[in-house]
């Protein structure tokens, strides 16, 4: 089983005033679904992926702000990208696409 550092994870969301809302593998989403973090296979490196329908006015702001929060809880935050969800029809499901 690989290590997850979910309670540093929670304590960058905490310190942003964000919350985790689900974690599934290596994935972390987080509350009101401006970025979601993917954590690396090992150590304390997550990857952070903005939402595609994130202003782009927020978005510099918003990274900076992960990144500050990821440092001060001890985590290595890496910015990869931009991503999409979308509901899949079926009632809880969604797919996610990076871009």
């Amino acid at each position: 089983m690989a290590y997850r550092p979910l309670g540093l994870v929670r304590e960058m969301l905490e310190t942003m005033g964000l919350e985790l809302t689900y974690a599934y593998d290596d994935l972390v989403f987080v509350g009101h679904n401006a970025f979601l973090l993917q954590f690396e296979d090992a150590g304390e490196t997550v990857g952070l992926h903005v939402n595609a329908e994130c202003p782009a006015g927020e978005v510099d702001g918003l990274v900076a702000r992960a990144l500050r929060a990821g440092s001060g809880a001890g985590l290595k935050v890496v910015v990869r990208g931009r991503y999409e969800i979308s509901a899949d029809g079926r009632e809880g499901v969604f797919s996610l696409r990076f871009l």
